[in-house]
């Protein structure tokens, strides 16, 4: 009985569970089937791409919960490679709130190149924890990484080192490759490069690794110049075989040959915008066995393009009708030197003139103003021609310097202008006033007139002189000269006036010497009045005056020559000046003197006779020397003189001499002796000394 009950239970028991079990299964089956899968679509891409097509994109939602953001995971021949989360907008898709659904991976790197692949994107179902297929996949992809990269420049009209094609270029196949790139000129291909060029922008967005993806060709000497030209640059694809165009390309590109100027006033030419760095010969054809050769180098003053001279006034004098030729070995360009003068520069009528062949045009310009202020003008039947800038507006100002040329083709004759400031300078050591700066076109007489304050007299000195040209300028500075000649003894406190038409310049002559030349301490000292500034330079200096302030007291001034790269030697000639505001100035020329100390012989052009000379002393430039003649004709017979000299500023040992003969003095006078330095003879003008022994 008991038995039975307990086989009775069990059997109850049973049942209950049976009956739970179906109850649950059929529960979840119902909630199963009222479930829905994810819905999206694989979109694209598929077929052949490159780099930057290789993906797999679309969308994709969950209508149980809208809001959901379902992992995706991506495909490649049925191996996984991704997996990303459908996160991003998509306007055009309604399924999730707001557009958020949308994915995209990208699969370059993550596939292999080159090569077709069956893509599959799938959904990840949070009910079923199932990962179901999107609608559209699968797709078969091919990704190319085909070159990629820029023609950054040139393009327009450009100067000889303008004249290239640069850019850069890069295969995502393999970033660490140097692409070949090749570049066409009008379809036509000049040249090939590989991109290997150091870039620091490169470098900086990891474009290709260490940043060397860059190139540089120059097409100087591989297009004709002087013509435009469609330059293409494009870059080879090896797993293709293809040339790509890089982005950029075609650009138009004119490139310019170098042109020259010629300036036959001051015989040089210039050359202009040649290929930095290579070596340009001049000839000239009326030159026959000269040649000069420079280096095309980036100007010094700021200007961008290169630029090369040659100055050949010590050997050749350039002209009207000369052949004028450059050439680099390459390019070789020509010009005949046109027939262009300026005459005259006046501030106040605001004109510059010249002459030129008949019809000729001619540029005018002042430097600095050519953008505003250039004038073509024509020469008249009479040869003449006049720029009024008036006409432009353009006010011409003392000081201020510019250009006329006359164009063929890209190359020009020019002769440069300047509307100078007429200066002076007193000498009174000379006794001698030069005037110079005088503007171009002046001519005629100026008036000098020297007013001493100290007498009553006004003027106590008044002479003209003619303008004219200066000897080392001809054709440009003019000055006038006045030569006292001992008709007037200037000095310091006179007043000095020059005057020329409206023209009125002044200048009180200042106290001023020079006591000492010490070529061996590199110093020259001097006297000037209190506090005055004192110029001091050696003639033909390529750096500026040494200055020196006169002693408040006692006047004194110094200049240390060790301060410059130059050194005092004998032989060597300058200027020491004293100047007031108007630029006019007192002047005292120094020498630096060799020694005269020594026993010199002669032979007496006169007579034949023997001639000794002894020179002593030298401190302060000042020496005695005793002079013995075997045969003297005062005396008749020998004789001797004694003499005590000093050198003046020009470099002459002055001596005053007294002769005697037998204790009697018989002539007494003045000679002038110079020391040639190139011989190491002394001359007195009539006779040749030679030294015996002294230095």
């Amino acid at each position: 009985m008991v038995t039975k009950n307990i086989k009775t239970l069990f059997v109850r028991a049973m049942y209950i569970m049976v009956v739970v079990a179906v109850a649950l299964s059929v529960t979840q089956i119902a909630s199963a089937q009222e479930s829905a899968l994810p819905e999206g679509w694989h979109d694209g891409t598929e077929g052949t791409v490159n780099a930057a097509g290789c993906s797999a994109f679309g969308w994709a939602a969950d209508p149980d919960e809208p809001d959901r953001d379902l992992q995706i995971q991506i495909f490649a021949d049925g191996h996984w490679v991704a997996e990303t989360t459908a996160n991003l907008l998509r306007e055009d898709v309604e399924a999730c709130p707001g557009g958020t659904c949308g994915f995209s991976v990208d699969l370059w790197g993550l596939i292999s190149a080159g090569q077709a692949h069956q893509i599959t994107a799938q959904a990840y179902d949070v009910e079923t924890s199932a990962w179901v297929n999107l609608s559209g996949t699968s797709k078969t992809l091919t990704c190319w990484g085909y070159p990629e990269g820029f023609h950054d420049g040139m393009e327009g009209t450009v100067d000889t080192n303008s004249c290239s094609a640069f850019g850069w270029a890069v295969d995502p196949d393999n970033r660490n490759r140097d692409v070949l790139v090749q570049i066409l000129s009008d379809g036509y291909q000049v040249t090939s490069i590989n991109a290997s060029d150091y870039g620091e922008d490169m470098d900086t967005l990891g474009i290709c690794p260490g940043g060397t993806c860059r190139f540089t060709v120059d097409l100087w000497g591989l297009i004709t110049p002087d013509e435009k030209h469609q330059i293409t640059t494009q870059a080879y694809d090896e797993e293709t075989n293809a040339w790509l165009d890089l982005e950029a390309t075609h650009k138009s590109l004119t490139c310019q040959s170098p042109w020259l100027i010629a300036f036959p006033e001051n015989d040089a030419v210039e050359g202009w915008e040649w290929p930095e760095g290579t070596t340009v010969t001049l000839t000239i054809d009326n030159a026959p066995g000269l040649e000069w050769s420079g280096t095309a180098e980036v100007t010094s003053w700021g200007d961008p393009r290169t630029y090369v001279r040659f100055d050949f006034a010590d050997v050749y004098n350039l002209k009207v009708g000369d052949v004028v030729t450059l050439t680099d070995g390459t390019t070789t360009i020509t010009h005949i030197v046109q027939n262009l003068s300026v005459t005259a520069v006046n501030a106040a009528e605001n004109t510059v003139s010249g002459t030129a062949d008949a019809e000729a045009e001619v540029q005018v310009w002042p430097h600095e103003f050519d953008q505003v202020a250039t004038m073509q003008v024509f020469a008249g039947i009479d040869h003449i021609w006049l720029a009024d800038f008036d006409d432009d507006g353009f006010d011409l100002l003392a000081e201020m310097g510019g250009r006329s040329q006359i164009l063929v083709g890209r190359n020009a004759t020019a002769v440069d202008w300047y509307i100078s400031t007429p200066r002076f300078t007193v000498f009174p050591e000379w006794e001698y006033i030069e005037s110079r700066d005088w503007p171009l076109g002046s001519s005629g007489d100026v008036h000098l007139e020297i007013d001493d304050p100290a007498t009553e007299i006004s003027p106590d000195f008044q002479k003209d002189a003619s303008i004219g040209p200066t000897p080392w300028d001809p054709s440009g500075n003019l000055w006038a000269l006045f030569g006292l000649n001992g008709d007037y003894d200037v000095k310091a406190g006179d007043y000095v006036t020059l005057t020329y038409g409206e023209m009125f310049l002044e200048h009180t002559v200042r106290a001023l010497s020079v006591t000492d030349v010490n070529a061996s301490t590199e110093r020259i000292s001097g006297k000037a009045e209190g506090d005055e500034t004192v110029y001091v330079w050696p003639h033909g200096a390529w750096f500026e005056p040494l200055q020196a302030i006169a002693h408040t007291v006692t006047g004194t001034w110094q200049v240390d020559f060790t301060a410059v790269p130059f050194d005092l030697i004998p032989g060597i000639r300058g200027r020491s000046e004293v100047r007031d505001m108007n630029n006019n100035s007192t002047a005292v020329d120094w020498y630096v003197h060799p020694s005269y100390t020594g026993h010199w012989r002669a032979i007496d052009s006169y007579d034949q006779s023997n001639m000794q000379l002894t020179v002593s002393g030298g401190g302060n430039n000042q020496y005695q020397l005793t002079w013995t003649d075997d045969y003297w004709s005062v005396c008749g017979g020998p004789g001797i003189g004694r003499g005590s000299g000093r050198l003046d500023s020009g470099g002459y040992l002055r001596v005053d001499w007294v002769i005697k003969c037998r204790g009697a003095v018989v002539w007494n006078g003045q000679f002038d002796y110079i020391l040639d330095l190139a011989t190491g003879t002394l001359w007195d003008g009539a006779n040749t000394w030679y030294l015996v022994s002294g230095k």
